[in-house]
């Protein structure tokens, strides 16, 4: 359990916030304290999600938990969901640890004209108080926070929200997998950690011969994102979205691609954690027909080589660039 979870909910472990009525946790995560609560949940996040659906509860709630995220615009926005979904006198209980801006809490609720109380251990802090109105500064959070159209680069206008990966900008390790696709991509393909879709708009612009595209993301805003995105090139195309943490198999075994596209996550957090990777590798394997391949592209010192040729026949290294390296794997 994150240490920040452990403190959001110590306020109601020693009686400080009192749960009366119905309450909305943003960010959520098992603990045992939700079976004390008639709580419902939100987590767009499909590892940590408890249910299938990624979509914000509505209603007016009596208590609001709120664990923030990092990303200062995606913090506020959460705040803010919380806020309006708060009955006028309910409360609104939210944390973060120390170095994720923990130490910002107190100053945003401040903004929201709510007197705090705050409560520090683990490294975290948790900030409470109870809901005096509608501030207009909670707008501009909301608005500052939600899905808009931007300029992402090359000329591309991405359907994009603040807190998603690289999600002002092309990543370029990305960028360097597109400019390195395999000359006769087509057949069924699938994008292994879409995102917003910047390497499927890529393959569906440039190569008319891909008969389907399936997107597989854990984050089911950003798979909201690349759906819009994909529609000005996906030319009458199959696009099949999979929220799902590709970590783990697809459900359907049979689902066997042609091709996958790959620009793994290597972070849990601030650590470097190439686990994720590697299974991200497992699971491709496992869904690539005989001959099919498989393109990655990674920080150029992250060790994926001895875990593809023990799943692959044959590896090997396209383009080393700008710290990146570009493999391709044939099953």
């Amino acid at each position: 359990m994150q240490p920040s979870l452990e403190t959001l909910f110590l306020p109601l472990e020693h009686g400080d916030v009192v749960p009366e009525g119905r309450t909305l946790f943003l960010g959520a995560a098992s603990h045992p304290f939700l079976r004390m609560l008639d709580v419902d949940l939100w987590q767009p996040f499909k590892p940590l999600a408890q249910g299938e659906s990624a979509e914000i509860p509505e209603g007016q709630y009596a208590l609001a938990l709120v664990h923030l995220p990092k990303q200062v615009e995606e913090a506020k926005y959460w705040l803010a969901l919380a806020l309006e979904r708060l009955e006028e006198g309910g409360v609104l209980l939210a944390a973060a640890a120390n170095d994720a801006g923990g130490a910002r809490i107190e100053g945003w609720f401040k903004e929201l004209g709510i007197e705090s109380t705050s409560h520090s251990k683990n490294k975290s802090r948790a900030v409470w108080g109870v809901k005096a109105g509608n501030p207009p500064i909670a707008k501009s959070w909301k608005d500052g926070g939600a899905v808009r159209v931007k300029d992402i680069g090359d000329g591309l206008m991405f359907r994009t929200q603040p807190g998603l990966f690289s999600w002002d900008r092309i990543d370029p390790a990305s960028r360097l997998l597109a400019a390195h696709f395999p000359p006769a991509l087509s057949g069924k393909v699938a994008d292994f950690g879409c995102g917003t879709g910047y390497l499927s708009y890529r393959a569906l612009e440039n190569f008319p011969k891909i008969s389907s595209l399936t997107l597989i993301e854990a984050d089911a805003r950003a798979l909201a994102c690349a759906q819009l995105n994909l529609e000005n090139v996906r030319a009458d195309r199959e696009i099949t979205p999979f929220w799902h943490d590709a970590t783990k198999k697809l459900p359907d075994a049979t689902m066997l691609f042609d091709h996958i596209l790959m620009n793994p996550p290597f972070h849990m957090g601030k650590k470097t954690d190439i686990s994720i990777g590697t299974s991200f590798l497992g699971t491709a394997a496992a869904h690539l027909k005989k001959n099919g391949a498989l393109s990655l592209v990674a920080n150029v010192h992250l060790p994926y080589e001895p875990v593809l040729e023990k799943l692959f026949k044959n590896v090997k290294q396209v383009v080393v660039e700008g710290g990146f390296k570009l493999l391709r794997a044939i099953k």
